[in-house]
């Protein structure tokens, strides 16, 4: 099934604001790749106290572009890998504000022949301080 822009973008971004939910609630533990840092999509320890209400609420909002990449978040950053129109972008927010930090764009003539968009399809991952992608393209960049 194919979703709508506007319904992906809303996912992405409930995704990032999970992740910064989870880092700012796991004793700011770095998710630098798919499923976090164990990869298995968990968090260690306690995440939320029975009699402490948590507020949950929205700090940020950003659009995004295409793409099927999950955010990674790493030393108060997230990281996003999406694509606008024929660029591939990997973006790196605050996590704190939303503001962007620094993007890397690069030309994307990546065509999906199966009716799915053309958006990256891997999630980028983040070890030592350098993040790596792989575009469907083909191309990897570090």
């Amino acid at each position: 099934m194919i979703l709508k822009e506007k319904t992906k973008s809303y996912f992405l971004l409930a995704m990032i604001q999970f992740w910064v939910a989870a880092v700012d609630l796991s004793a700011n533990e770095n998710w630098g790749n798919w499923l976090g840092p164990n990869y298995n999509g968990s968090v260690e320890g306690m995440l939320i106290q029975d009699n402490e209400p948590v507020d949950l609420t929205s700090r940020w909002k950003v659009p995004v572009g295409e793409g099927w990449s999950s955010p990674l978040v790493s030393d108060n950053k997230a990281f996003l890998h999406d694509r606008t129109n024929d660029k591939e972008n990997l973006t790196c927010y605050s996590v704190l504000s939303g503001k962007i930090i620094w993007r890397f764009s690069f030309d994307s003539t990546y065509r999906d022949d199966f009716g799915m968009e053309s958006g990256p399809r891997s999630t980028p991952s983040i070890s030592q301080g350098i993040i790596v992608i792989h575009s469907p393209d083909g191309l990897v960049h570090a």
